[in-house]
């Protein structure tokens, strides 16, 4: 992980889940929002995430931090989500729309949205905020979230069920058709 601007982090590699990274949600903690929910193992090292939120704590409170203090972070075994067992779940969101590239750099567009998946590989460039305000509907207690800045696709990964609705034929117990390379020359002849 390296550290980027005041606040600012980049994050290890994470396990993507309930991604909107280019349309905003419309309901829920997500109304209005870009967002993602980042998903750790248990062994990856969030010390330079748990450093920004500390430091923006410290710059908000000086040494009178909040003892309720709001951490972004959250241990995936207190969840009803199976994916989430032993994972550290952190949600970052921006009112803003993130830059998103691909490992190489590229930029991803909308219409190559179903790139990024829940299960897909990412990092993300992250923004502490401490606050004192109810800045999220049904938060009434200070806290730091974590904003986010940018996402970067990494790699693709075992798709999550989590992310959306299951196929047909998976929900009525079918096999996934594997897809097949049809040769297109008799077409022609």
């Amino acid at each position: 992980m390296s550290k980027t601007k005041t606040n600012e982090v980049v994050t290890p590699e994470f396990i993507v889940n309930f991604p909107r990274l280019f349309d905003k949600g419309t309901k829920g903690p997500d109304e209005g929002k870009y967002s993602i929910m980042m998903m750790f193992s248990m062994q990856t090292d969030i010390s330079a995430i748990k450093n920004v939120v500390q430091e923006a704590a410290k710059e908000k409170w000086g040494g009178n931090i909040p003892a309720d203090l709001r951490t972004p972070w959250k241990n995936g075994n207190t969840t009803n989500l199976e994916e989430a067992k032993d994972k550290i779940l952190i949600r970052s969101w921006s009112k803003h729309k993130p830059g998103v590239i691909d490992s190489e750099g590229n930029e991803i567009e909308a219409f190559d949205k179903d790139k990024i998946y829940s299960g897909s590989i990412g990092k993300a460039i992250i923004r502490a905020y401490a606050y004192d305000k109810n800045i999220e509907k049904s938060i009434f207690q200070p806290g730091v979230v974590l904003m986010l800045e940018h996402y970067m696709f990494v790699k693709d990964g075992k798709k999550l069920s989590t992310g959306g609705k299951s196929s047909a034929r998976a929900a009525f117990g079918f096999e996934e058709k594997k897809e097949t390379q049809t040769n297109n020359d008799d077409l022609f002849s």
